[in-house]
């Protein structure tokens, strides 16, 4: 494997759905149509799931080709074969309200890792997670925000990491609410 790391650009739209749209998500059928935007929107649960992936599709094309949409993308060679959705917390309309007592202007989060099959158990996640970890250091955040699941479980269902995992890079649980835990660490 030949891994390069970097941020999400504005020209990178047609690779990143391209890179979804080519993800099996036979084991959650209800994320195909996500585009990683569920977290950028503030749509009802039914609203939400009412909504065609095509909308959410051509949402994330104007986001990135906007510069509205961060996050950074693996590759081997030119292929797109991970994901890392991180920018500035209050881009997540969804996560502001449980967010934000842990959060201020120099506040990032990362919320999704998304690793073509055949990549994962790799180190993929963990490279992005450390180029992602650099650069948004870089950027002047000094405060990063995660919020994996409580349980450990290693499944496709952690696609926010493992409350484990960050506890291991030094994150510390500010809170736990509704399965999820919020965690943060200096940068």
């Amino acid at each position: 494997m030949n891994l390069t790391i970097r941020p999400i650009n504005i020209f990178d739209g047609e690779r990143f759905v391209q890179f979804m749209d080519d993800l099996d998500f036979s084991h959650h059928p209800d994320w195909k149509g996500c585009y990683c935007r569920f977290y950028h929107s503030d749509y009802t649960k039914v609203e939400w799931t009412e909504r065609q992936g095509l909308k959410n599709r051509q949402e994330a094309l104007d986001q990135i080709s906007g510069g509205l949409m961060h996050g950074y993308m693996a590759f081997d060679d030119e292929t797109p074969i991970g994901w890392l959705n991180a920018g500035h917390w209050e881009n997540y309309p969804r996560l502001k309200t449980t967010l934000s007592k842990w959060a201020n202007l120099d506040t990032a989060l990362m919320i999704c890792f998304m690793i073509k099959p055949e990549y994962r158990r790799k180190g993929v996640s963990k490279a992005l997670f450390q180029f992602a970890l650099e650069d948004l250091t870089g950027l002047g955040y000094k405060k990063l925000l995660v919020v994996p699941q409580n349980s450990d479980e290693n499944s496709e269902s952690s696609y926010r990491g493992t409350k484990k995992m960050y506890e291991n890079l030094g994150f510390k649980v500010r809170e736990e609410i509704d399965g999820y835990a919020i965690m943060s660490k200096w940068l």
